[in-house]
């Protein structure tokens, strides 16, 4: 793949927490150039 992309690896414990890291990356690099891998870590109750 051509261009610039991010890839957005590590753990997360707030489902807000991944959108808000992956529109960010999305607005610098576009979208579609986002690879996400996190992985969930939410706490149980």
């Amino acid at each position: 793949m051509l261009g610039p992309v991010v890839l957005l690896e590590g753990y997360i414990t707030n489902a807000a927490d991944r959108e808000k890291a992956i529109s960010l990356a999305g607005m610098i690099v576009g979208h579609e150039n986002v690879q996400d891998r996190m992985l969930s870590r939410y706490p149980t109750q």
